[in-house]
């Protein structure tokens, strides 16, 4: 599996992470997780909780939900500075 993909836009980049397969903190600093912090564009990480610490202060937790098939509902909250 992919730890993560890089997607260009014309403006920007997006990192999009998947940390689903590792189990404990001491497996994010086994992949050099922290090697990705100096990246310039938007980072979206799934199952993120595992590697809370290595977030800048300015990280937010977005939860999406759907009540139907034709609904969503975002969540967006300001994750704190470790």
């Amino acid at each position: 599996f992919n730890l993560y993909n890089e997607h260009k836009s014309k403006h920007m980049s997006f990192f999009h992470f998947d940390l689903y397969r590792l189990k404990d903190s001491w497996e994010v600093d086994f992949v050099g997780f922290e090697e990705f912090g100096g990246f310039q564009g938007i980072s979206i990480i799934e199952w993120w909780p595992i590697a809370k610490e290595y977030f800048p202060g300015n990280s937010f937790h977005v939860q999406i939900s759907m009540d139907d098939f034709s609904e969503r509902k975002y969540q967006i909250q300001r994750l704190s500075a470790s």
